[in-house]
């Protein structure tokens, strides 16, 4: 919720995400066990790379429409 804000609406929620704090992007995912495979990606996310961000915008949009849009 702190990367995304306090929202009802997806758009706004995946618009605060792309546009979060790099710290916050870092402090988030802190307590994740992240393995190998991912490493390099989790860790171009924290740095703010925008196509990993993108991705997680995309995977964000999937994610509600296959569970809380029907």
């Amino acid at each position: 919720m702190s990367l995304m804000g306090n929202t009802a609406d997806l758009d706004e929620a995946v618009e605060n995400f792309l546009a979060a704090p790099r710290d916050l992007l870092c402090a988030e995912p802190e307590n994740l066990r992240i393995g190998p495979t991912h490493r390099n990606w989790a860790r171009r996310l924290a740095d703010g790379d925008r196509e990993a961000r993108l991705q997680v915008a995309a995977a964000l949009r999937l994610c509600h429409a296959v569970t809380v849009a029907p």
